[in-house]
């Protein structure tokens, strides 16, 4: 900060939540027309004034999708070496993303490092090996993925466009 007083560029990539081996999250972005059309979202469909809403200022309708069975939905996994990372980092945020693109935007946390990737089965008996493979990890993120499938109605998505 010698050079650059009150810059706080380098915090943006340290986690804002905690870091934890419960760590088992997924995010969720959709346009607001795809929230109220399934009637989800905090108010069910409703913006908080009891009007039903009609319009979205943030989707871009240069592009119109044929959206009767869903918006595609594509997932983002974040990256950091399978050592560190976050999906909840604020500059991953998919806000204008799902709104611009008329898309479904989701990532999801999963354990790194030790909590993620240890792996003793060489140096333990074989009958730990079943419960300490060493990639819970990669476990997490097809976990999430089924969860993102056999739920991508519930949030305006479509399962096959994924």
């Amino acid at each position: 900060y010698e050079y650059f007083p009150g810059f706080s560029g380098e915090e943006i990539w340290n986690p804002n939540t905690n870091v934890s081996e419960d760590c088992l999250y997924i995010n969720v972005w959709a346009p607001a027309k795809a929230r109220l059309r399934h009637g989800r979202g905090a108010n069910g469909g409703e913006h908080s004034n009891g009007k039903q809403a009609d319009t979205d200022h943030l989707i871009h309708n240069g592009n119109p999708q044929n959206t009767t069975n869903g918006l595609p939905i594509l997932i983002w996994i974040y990256g950091g070496g399978f050592m560190t990372g976050s999906a909840t980092l604020d500059i991953y945020n998919a806000d204008i993303m799902a709104a611009v693109g008329n898309v479904i935007v989701a990532s999801f946390q999963y354990r790194v490092g030790a909590f993620g990737f240890l792996h003793l089965a060489p140096e333990m008996p074989s009958d730990f090996a079943e419960e300490a493979p060493g990639n819970v990890g990669l476990w997490d993120q097809a976990l999430a993925i089924r969860w993102l499938k056999d739920n991508a109605h519930a949030f305006g998505g479509n399962p096959e466009w994924m």
